[in-house]
């Protein structure tokens, strides 16, 4: 073949190799190891970042079993206090209706009293009004009575001039307003 010289190659071809391996070391100290380096150290980074994070997802979730257990409990609360409330709200309304109705009790007892003793006392006024009026009448019929008695006396003895005498006509007129008075009586 002419083109191809194969004595050549094996000297081109270990100058190639080491070629490529003084390349590599090269490479290798100043380029492979500092971006390793920099590569592990990243991945220190990520890893405690990482941990980091996990950690403050521990808190996190310890946060919010704790924020779950103390709305629980907060709840718990309210709803005891609410209970409460509302039985310290029954318990005052029951009281409060006991008062008004032992006010009430104590207000128509009271309206009782004031009525029977208004009762009494209007019974004590008709009563003394009756007997002021039935001493009136006597009076008034007493006083009538010797009014006519003595006008019927000077008429008769006007008339009879002598003949009855005073007591005689006493006598008459009072029998005459007795007769009167029993039958006004019986009416």
């Amino acid at each position: 073949m002419d083109g191809l010289d194969f004595s050549n190659i094996p000297f081109d071809l270990i100058i190639n190799i080491a070629n490529i391996a003084v390349m590599y070391v090269i490479v290798r100290m100043l380029v492979y190891k500092p971006v390793k380096k920099f590569i592990a150290s990243r991945e220190e980074k990520l890893n405690a970042a990482k941990a980091e994070a996990a950690e403050i997802r521990v808190q996190a979730d310890e946060l919010l079993e704790q924020a779950k257990e103390t709305k629980e409990k907060g709840e718990a609360a309210y709803t005891s206090l609410l209970r409460q409330g509302e039985e310290d709200a029954r318990a005052k309304a029951g009281e409060i209706l006991e008062q008004a109705k032992a006010k009430e009790t104590e207000a128509l007892e009271k309206a009782d009293r004031i009525l029977a003793d208004a009762r009494t006392e209007a019974e004590e006024i008709r009563r003394e009004s009756d007997e002021k009026a039935a001493g009136a009448e006597a009076n008034a019929l007493e006083s009538a009575r010797k009014d006519v008695v003595d006008l019927s006396m000077q008429i008769a003895s006007r008339l009879l001039e002598k003949n009855i005498t005073d007591d005689d006509n006493r006598r008459l007129a009072e029998g005459f307003f007795d007769r009167l008075t029993a039958e006004k009586g019986e009416k």
